[in-house]
């Protein structure tokens, strides 16, 4: 369960635009189009090998209103921007199938 007071953290919504490159390959960018309020929780980082190096994934849940989530149609595709940091969604989950309460579980990777 979350509670209204704990939802302090101010995040950036961004979808994705679909836009093509000089050679007409599929290019997404993200853009910040609105805001919602979250409980951020960290679950902790791992070192892992990334595009042919070393990096770190930091995983995060945010719980928000399920509300929320449908209003801005929110999916895997889209990033979110919170304390100066881009994460990327893994997944969206309805909290005890209630329609009440969203986690969404990202990715941030630090090369």
């Amino acid at each position: 369960m979350i509670y209204a007071g704990l939802m302090r953290t101010v995040v950036g919504i961004q979808p994705p635009t679909d836009t093509t490159d000089q050679l007409g390959r599929p290019n997404p960018t993200w853009t910040t189009r609105t805001y919602m309020r979250a409980e951020v929780r960290d679950q902790g980082a791992i070192e892992t090998e990334w595009g042919g190096g070393p990096a770190v994934v930091r995983t995060f849940d945010l719980m928000c209103r399920w509300g929320t989530v449908q209003k801005y149609g929110i999916t895997e595709r889209f990033r979110l921007a919170f304390d100066g940091r881009i994460c990327a969604i893994v997944s969206i989950t309805d909290v005890k199938n209630l329609h009440r309460y969203a986690r969404i579980r990202c990715i941030e990777v630090v090369l």
